[in-house]
């Protein structure tokens, strides 16, 4: 037994078995990265927790987009109401409010530019008497009719609103000479007087308009429309004088040179 024992480790055979053990785990290990304790367990929560990092951005991010979707949303609905404070429900035209502010604005522009503007006041007439007989449906979708005829015989860079009622005001910037004026005035009351059918019926409406000029007539946007209401009144005197109803005029507040 011992001498077995002996054989079996004796010196010479104690380094080939151990370099056949060093073999075989090399060729095992043959191609992998070798493993460092402790840094596996580490490398996995690293690439976890960079996972999750990627993961909360996205979040964040899609968060942030939906904040700034909002934003924008509320930003335009903003938009909308304003826009909508300042148009008329009935003809889609500016109303008063709009019209004054700019009016304010562009007279300023006036006195320091030296820019002429003028205000057109006008009213509609016989529209009162159509509005009963034909009820309120039909009366708006005369304004509206009216209301874009006026639109097509002005400049983009004039104004056009609803003063309240069958009145309209026209702001016209700039204008170069009282011949001007006088030319528009006379096309409107021909456009808006003129025949046209609604239900199989003929509709006929007249108006009138009163005219100021600033900064003679007026430097402040309420000045410059009692003015125009002023010319319009004397218009409309004129007008009635009329029988037949069949002519309507346009009125300086002062006659221009």
């Amino acid at each position: 037994m011992v001498s077995v024992i002996l054989r079996r480790y004796r010196p010479g055979l104690g380094p080939a078995l151990g370099a056949g053990r060093l073999d075989r785990r090399r060729q095992r290990t043959h191609g992998k990265r070798p493993r460092v304790p402790g840094t596996g367990g580490a490398r996995r929560a690293r690439n976890v927790s960079i996972d999750q990092h990627a993961k909360g951005e996205g979040e964040d991010c899609e968060r942030n987009d939906g904040a700034l979707e909002g934003v924008i949303d509320g930003r335009r609905h903003i938009r909308v109401v304003n826009d909508h404070a300042f148009i008329d429900d009935v003809t889609g035209a500016y109303n008063v409010r709009y019209f004054m502010d700019l009016c304010e604005k562009e007279l300023r522009r006036s006195a320091r530019y030296s820019v002429p503007l003028s205000l057109l006041f006008l009213d509609l007439d016989q529209f009162k008497r159509i509005n009963e007989e034909r009820g309120h449906v039909q009366g708006s979708e005369i304004l509206n009719r009216l209301c874009d005829l006026l639109k097509q015989h002005i400049r983009q860079v004039d104004t056009l609103a609803r003063y309240g009622g069958d009145e309209f005001a026209i702001l016209l910037i700039p204008v170069e000479k009282p011949a001007d004026i006088t030319a528009l005035a006379t096309r409107l009351i021909e456009v808006v007087g003129a025949p046209f059918n609604l239900d199989n019926r003929q509709v006929i409406v007249g108006v009138s308009v009163g005219i100021a000029m600033a900064p003679d007539d007026g430097d402040e946007p309420d000045t410059l429309m009692k003015n125009a209401d002023l010319a319009l009144y004397r218009a409309k005197a004129i007008s009635a004088m009329d029988p037949a109803q069949t002519l309507d005029f346009y009125v300086f507040f002062r006659q221009p040179a």
